[in-house]
């Protein structure tokens, strides 16, 4: 009796997490690095954008988009992207009041994508000021 029920339950489990894995979103960015490169002080201002993919069979929840820097704005907002489709985040990075020098910004983009609820975009360049 107790391996016919052991049996069960985990034929039960098996059941559903093979249920579950078949209808879960899932999130796909293909550039996880954007390189502005080099940025003068009289152009300060550069924009690129980030194509988020949706693998997945469940829509895709946008929960929360971030940046760890206030030079560094995303221009729009993403709620849900259905399965099979994408979606462009644009992001703007604004170096006027940096100091010169290398720098390196991220783009956080949290989500209901259940092995990946949080992927991070990292943004290199380098300020210069013309004199």
């Amino acid at each position: 009796m107790r391996f016919f029920l052991i049996m069960t339950l985990a034929l039960f489990i098996a059941n559903n997490n093979q249920i579950y894995a078949r209808k879960q979103p899932k999130i796909h960015i293909e550039k996880k690095t954007m390189d502005f490169g080099i940025i003068y002080n009289d152009n300060p201002i550069k924009t690129d954008s980030i194509i988020i993919h949706n693998k997945g069979k469940e829509n895709l929840i946008i929960s929360d988009t971030y940046t760890d820097c206030s030079c560094t704005i995303i221009e729009n907002k993403i709620d849900n992207i259905p399965p099979g489709q994408s979606d462009t985040l644009i992001v703007k990075l604004r170096v006027n009041k940096l100091f010169p020098g290398k720098l390196s910004k991220h783009v956080y983009i949290q989500s209901n994508s259940p092995k990946k609820e949080e992927e991070v975009i990292v943004i290199n360049a380098e300020v210069r000021y013309k004199q």
